[in-house]
């Protein structure tokens, strides 16, 4: 009898540390998102991409500042709005 409840013991150990290994219960998609959440994140409003807000391309239009992934995307920003930098 004391064989049995070892062995069962031993076999639930086992199966929960499998199940763990194999079926984490944090979902795959969860540390992308907290990467991405980590860095402030605008929509550039040319081509609709997502650009850090460090990004070197930024410009100032009624107290607003919009970010844009490449020069050529301000450029058609500041035409498309008349915008002087």
């Amino acid at each position: 009898m004391p064989k049995y409840i070892i062995l069962i013991v031993s076999f639930l150990i086992m199966f929960f540390l499998v199940k763990n290994k194999l079926f984490p219960t944090e979902k795959k998609g969860e540390k992308a998102k907290e990467a991405i959440n980590a860095t402030e994140m605008s929509k550039d409003p040319v081509c609709g991409t997502y650009v850090e807000e460090g990004s070197k391309y930024r410009l100032k239009y009624y107290g607003k500042i919009y970010y844009f992934c490449s020069h050529d995307c301000m450029i058609k920003f500041k035409e498309a709005k008349s915008v002087e930098i």
